[in-house]
């Protein structure tokens, strides 16, 4: 009997023995198998679970006895191991399946329900512990195994009723739980450290792959071109931005040489360029390329481009292949051609500029002393083209500038040099030619630019002044001859502007006296110096002196007497001319004022008002502050405008209206002599024309003269106007204009102008 029950217990301990062993192999497969492919720990714990558990139920199967009076019960070391090496998820896991397994097998009885609590039980019980163990293994285990076999043991006590039978069965029960414990455990760190090794190697393969993944997106998105290849320089990767500044596919590039896809040349040399990937693999260092190199692609199109090479370095220092970055700089090119371009190049009119004219006119003297060859330098200033600008605005003024620009290049030769400096100042620099050619030239310019301009619906009227020096005559250096040409220039500015003139020394002296006159005119209103002449009108039907026109003159202290036409054109241009008008409307307003109040006969005093003055924010303001500040009555104020007002714009139109409400008297001055516009002058609120005096002058013995008199008293009369002429210095002439219907009369005829104290005698 004793025989026959130890063979029984042997042959069950040696079949749960190696049901255990096969599942603790076979299992640990399932959880790697699942830990490969799932990459989630938290599943893969479950399924090793799962697996625990169906050999729970293997071994149940296998060992139970009838009333549950097993001696050999491995379940629980089932429970422990699961516990111990899977963690919380793996045991609970087991415990579950093994719970289900023993109802399945063996029905719903007492014992069953006591099984099922006590592997419930074990199980929450050894997973919950296995968190809060700690690193020592073997200590973790024994804990796990005692509290296992105890709380075991409860249900085996509450189970078995015969005293002698339950401790026998407790005894084997705990002696070969211990044994069969020992044994698996050993196994199982022997199979988990066999396991972990393999699941490290896949889990490398894993991040090898994706990290080779993650650099083949990475290449393949950025915005170089990456070519790669083996220590003997072919070709082993291209991205898809190589494959399309080369021309060439991957496909077909691979083991390819590299110098075969990279054929680089030199911009300007055309040579062949040594290849960066070569002398990285020689160097053993990052190498970049030269400037100025171009790639030729598989349809022989040029590319330029930038790059840098480097050797590819294994992990135990061996050079193992190289790796080159290039990047497409045409557009970085384009730019740096466009930013070049418009730093030596006018944004307006895409002349040359100051700059590039330096680098121009350097160049060019350098030729002229090499090959002995004349040059000239033309220095073109605008005339009234700041009246314009203000008047009409800068958009006005800016397709002024390109109108000029365009007509300016059309003057000149192909191979001479229009460049602007700034503002509406231009220069031509002419190499190898001739006065002749010169002259024709310069001819040529004051012909297209005095022609009329039709912009935005404004018919205008613009003349250049221009100075010329020419090499080697007047200048061997570049800042010689600009001084020259622009002293030149000056020089026309002061003798009547469209015009040129070549440049000579004596022009200095008139440009100094003009820089005298500026400096002069900035003060001569404090030092008093400025002083207003009279010269009387005089009506031709009664041949009664009707008004006065205040002239201003200028004693300056060293100069002496300056006259208008030298001054008046200088403040102009500097816009003193503003303050010189408001001095000479105060002035006249106060003496015809001292005229009325000392009992003289009303008289109209007529003074010159400038377009500049015209155009004014302040000038209405400024003329009623006058008559109020002199007591002049405004119906004997008449104003005397040029007919350049015609360019100006509705602005003046709205100012001129304004001062007609006030009832003052409107004239246009000099009037034949500037631009007319008949359309125009018909809005204008006039009261008279003058005739100027170049027309007044030969109107007895030239025709035309007479002709173009008679034309403006036709118009005055058809206007309704009064007809004013000036320059009267005879009596045939002064009979002339009466004949033909002329009103008023002024000149050396009647009197030249004079001082206020000779004028008083003059109409007492």
């Amino acid at each position: 009997m004793i025989q026959v029950m130890g063979d029984e217990m042997f042959r069950e301990f040696f079949i749960n023995t190696m049901i255990l062993i096969t599942f603790l192999f076979v299992g640990h497969q399932i959880y790697f198998f699942s830990y490969s492919n799932l990459h989630s720990k938290f599943i893969s714990k479950w399924l090793y679970g799962l697996g625990y558990g169906v050999l729970g139920i293997a071994l149940m199967y296998f060992s139970i006895q009838v009333n549950d009076t097993t001696k050999i019960d491995l379940r629980y070391v089932v429970i422990v191991l699961s516990a111990l090496h899977g963690g919380f998820a793996t045991s609970l896991s087991a415990s579950i399946v093994i719970a289900l397994g023993r109802i399945l097998l063996f029905g719903i009885n007492t014992s069953s329900i006591a099984g099922v609590i006590s592997a419930l039980l074990v199980g929450f019980l050894l997973g919950m512990i296995s968190k809060y163990l700690r690193q020592n293994h073997w200590k973790n285990w024994l804990i796990l195994q005692l509290i296992s076999l105890f709380v075991s043991s409860i249900f085996l006590t509450y189970l078995l009723k015969n005293t002698d039978l339950l401790w026998e069965t407790l005894t084997y029960f705990w002696g070969f739980s211990l044994l069969v414990s020992v044994i698996s455990n050993y196994l199982l760190i022997f199979i988990f450290k066999s396991s972990n090794d393999s699941i490290d190697l896949i889990k490398r393969q894993y991040e090898l792959i994706e990290s080779k993944a993650k650099l083949s997106v990475t290449l393949d998105s950025i915005g170089d071109g990456v070519i790669t290849t083996d220590i003997n320089g072919k070709i082993t990767y291209m991205n898809p931005i190589a494959e399309t500044l080369t021309g060439w596919l991957q496909e077909e590039s691979l083991g390819k040489d590299h110098q075969e896809i990279l054929n680089i040349i030199n911009e300007y040399s055309r040579g062949m360029v040594e290849s960066p990937i070569t002398k990285a693999l020689a160097q053993k260092r990052v190498v970049g390329l030269d400037k100025d190199t171009l790639l030729i692609t598989k349809k022989g199109t040029e590319l330029p481009i930038d790059d840098s090479a480097s050797p590819i370095i294994d992990h135990q220092g061996k050079i193992i292949g190289a790796v080159m970055v290039f990047r497409d700089l045409f557009e970085i090119k384009k730019y740096e051609e466009q930013i070049r371009y418009y730093a030596f190049h006018d944004t307006l009119t895409e002349l040359p500029n100051r700059r590039l004219f330096y680098e121009k006119i350097t160049t060019a003297m350098a030729n002229s002393q090499r090959n002995s060859q004349p040059m000239a330098l033309l220095f073109i200033d605008l005339d009234h083209f700041k009246f314009i600008n203000d008047s009409l605005g800068h958009d006005i003024g800016d397709l002024l500038i390109k109108e000029v620009s365009s007509r300016l290049v059309a003057c000149v030769r192909e191979k001479d040099i229009v460049t602007r400096l700034g503002g509406d100042e231009f220069t031509i620099i002419l190499e190898n030619i001739s006065k002749e050619e010169l002259e024709q030239i310069a001819k040529r310019v004051i012909q297209s630019l005095s022609a009329s301009y039709m912009l935005k619906g404004n018919e205008l009227f613009i003349t250049p002044s221009i100075g010329i020096s020419t090499a080697p005559e007047d200048g061997t250096d570049v800042d010689t001859m600009i001084k020259n040409a622009d002293t030149a220039m000056y020089y026309v500015k002061m003798n009547g502007k469209n015009n040129y003139f070549y440049f000579n020394k004596e022009m200095n002296q008139q440009i100094n006296r003009k820089m005298m006159i500026d400096k002069g005119l900035r003060k001569a209103i404090e030092k008093n110096e400025f002083i207003l002449y009279y010269q009387p009108k005089v009506e031709l039907g009664t041949g009664k002196i009707i008004g006065v026109e205040a002239l201003i003159r200028w004693m300056h202290p060293e100069m002496g007497m300056v006259p208008p036409s030298e001054f008046i054109s200088i403040a102009e241009e500097t816009g003193q001319i503003k303050a010189i008008g408001k001095w000479v409307l105060h002035t006249a307003c106060k003496q015809g004022q001292e005229w009325v109040e000392k009992g003289f006969p009303p008289l109209r005093i007529a003074v010159n008002v400038s377009l500049q003055q015209l155009m004014q924010d302040d000038f209405i303001h400024n003329v009623e502050e006058t008559l109020h500040e002199t007591g002049f009555n405004p119906e004997n104020l008449e104003m005397e405008i040029t007919e350049s007002v015609m360019q100006s714009g509705e602005y003046t139109i709205k100012v001129l209206h304004k001062l007609k409400e006030m009832g003052i008297y409107i004239s246009i001055d000099d009037f034949g002599t500037g631009y007319s516009s008949l359309s125009y002058l018909k809005r204008l609120p006039l009261n008279a024309l003058k005739i100027d005096k170049s027309f007044v002058d030969d109107i007895q013995i030239d025709q035309t003269d007479s002709d173009i008199v008679k034309t403006i008293i036709a118009l005055a009369k058809t206007l309704k106007l009064k007809c004013i002429a000036e320059g009267v210095e005879t009596a045939d002439q002064s009979h002339f204009l009466k004949e033909n219907g002329c009103h008023e009369v002024q000149g050396y005829y009647i009197s030249k102008p004079i001082h206020v104290k000779e004028f008083e005698k003059l109409i007492a």
